[in-house]
């Protein structure tokens, strides 16, 4: 082979172009399926010649592009209407800039307009399928039997998401006629949301809470711990992951029915609808790791047995907003496996903590979710909901270190009435915000919020002080 293509066989010419920004990506793809058996494939000696004022490279090369869109808007699929518009828009301008006399200028900007074109198409075709399976989820527990249907619900909520569902259904999804916007498919979600927490939300009755004997209002939060019960034909109902009712940014649902973000940044929340005014309790069981589990516990001894705190849970709601950040994996240790891909460390690395015989962390999902169900990486907050306010709750991961994890699951609501929680303030921070304003009274509250006289024991306490003016601030301190 390397004799014969030596001597100029089987030769192949592309024509391309190189923009402004001078570069250009030279390679061979060989298709992973349809092959034959030893099939072979042999190539080389690679030749790049510059051919100045000439746009016939150009011109192949758009309409390779406008050939991708046009397969692209002619597929078998929903999008919205304004994209497929703007699509075809494009792969028009498109045609008639390679018939006429191509430029360098026109090249560069219908490329770009081709790109972002196919790009917000797809983004289209996403949200419409993710709102198509919502619809059709519902769908089927409002119009099945059996376990994990709606058919005990008899409310208003029920017919304002029984007229919701078929609607998307009859009027686009079992027509193929592409929904309005982007702006459109949101507001159809949201809706649905809304009148699902109307609909399951009907029955709770709050009077009565205290601080001592809260209602249980987890059932506010859509899809609380990661997993849905879809109902077959037969009215078999299966367990499967999901992140219904969340709107999220990036990481997934997991195998195990909890969320993971690995290596990434991003925001993962939800509005709370339908919700009685009163102070609330957002409880939750989640961890951060701040890069692969010996490079984070070895940063940690060299930074005085601190680390990074990249990810929170959060809750806004309008001008307020309370945020707790995610225990550390490094937090709560154990001496035995939850799972078999656990990590055992060096006692070396924690010398901090309380000696025990092992010093175990979870390294997956399973591992992490054992250890969830086991009550352990629990944290919480109290909040404030005024009457028809709307909040979102949801957690925050920023930053990025090499191969950091987040994962949480099992949310959960206590609702106390108008009984002022003693950990409660205005709008918690991660700092005192710096004012005029004399602090005259201090609280300490563990991370858990149980008041405390003072901090005793190594750990994480929130120092709440009372200012002159009758607003609370709350800062994080770490006890050594």
């Amino acid at each position: 082979a390397s004799m014969v293509l030596a001597h100029g066989d089987y030769p192949v010419t592309v024509k391309g172009y190189v923009g402004s920004d001078g570069v250009l990506r030279v390679g061979v793809k060989v298709a992973s399926n349809g092959r034959q058996a030893n099939s072979w494939c042999a190539f080389g000696h690679f030749d790049v010649k510059y051919i100045p004022g000439n746009m016939d490279g150009a011109n192949s090369t758009l309409n390779v592009l406008i050939q991708e869109a046009h397969t692209l808007a002619a597929g078998d699929t929903l999008a919205t209407a304004d994209t497929r518009k703007a699509l075809n828009d494009a792969v028009t301008a498109a045609n008639n800039a390679v018939s006429g006399t191509l430029t360098e200028e026109t090249y560069q900007s219908n490329t770009e307009a081709l790109n972002k074109a196919m790009s917000d198409f797809n983004d289209a075709i996403a949200a419409a399928a993710a709102l198509e399976a919502k619809a059709e989820n519902h769908n089927a527990k409002l119009y099945g039997s059996g376990e994990g249907s709606y058919e005990d619900y008899a409310n208003d909520g029920y017919d304002e998401l029984a007229e919701l569902v078929d609607e998307i259904l009859l009027t686009y999804v079992d027509k193929m006629v592409d929904f309005e916007s982007m702006a459109q498919i949101e507001q159809y979600s949201a809706d649905i949301d809304r009148a699902y927490s109307k609909m399951v939300t009907a029955d709770f009755d709050g009077t009565g809470a205290s601080l001592e004997d809260a209602a249980d209002a987890t059932v506010f939060i859509i899809n609380p711990s990661f997993s849905v019960k879809t109902v077959d034909e037969e009215g078999k109902a299966t367990e499967t992951s999901s992140a219904d009712g969340w709107t999220t940014t990036g990481g997934a649902a997991t195998s195990a029915m909890n969320y993971e973000i690995f290596n990434d940044s991003c925001e993962v929340y939800q509005m709370l609808y339908n919700m009685p005014a009163g102070y609330y309790r957002l409880i939750w069981n989640g961890f951060y790791r701040a890069g692969d589990y010996q490079p984070a516990a070895e940063d940690r001894v060299e930074n005085d047995f601190t680390e990074p705190q990249n990810a929170e849970v959060f809750v806004d709601n309008g001008e307020r907003h309370w945020s707790q950040k995610l225990a550390s994996i490094f937090d709560e240790m154990t001496e035995r496996k939850f799972d078999g891909d656990d990590r055992v460390l060096s006692a070396d690395l924690f010398t901090d903590k309380e000696v025990q015989l092992y010093y175990v962390i979870p390294n997956n999902v399973a591992g992490a979710q054992g250890r969830f169900d086991d009550g352990m990486y629990e944290g919480n907050f109290s909040f404030h909901v005024a009457e028809g306010e709307t909040p979102t709750i949801g957690v925050r991961k920023t930053g990025l270190i090499t191969n950091d994890w987040t994962i949480f699951d099992n949310f959960r609501l206590e609702y106390y009435g108008e009984n002022q929680p003693d950990d409660f303030t205005s709008s918690v921070e991660d700092a005192v915000a710096e004012g005029t304003a004399e602090v005259v009274a201090t609280q300490w509250f563990t991370i858990n919020g149980v008041r405390v006289d003072e901090p005793k024991q190594r750990g994480i306490y929130i120092r709440q002080d009372i200012l002159a003016d009758g607003s609370k601030k709350a800062v994080k301190v770490m006890v050594k």
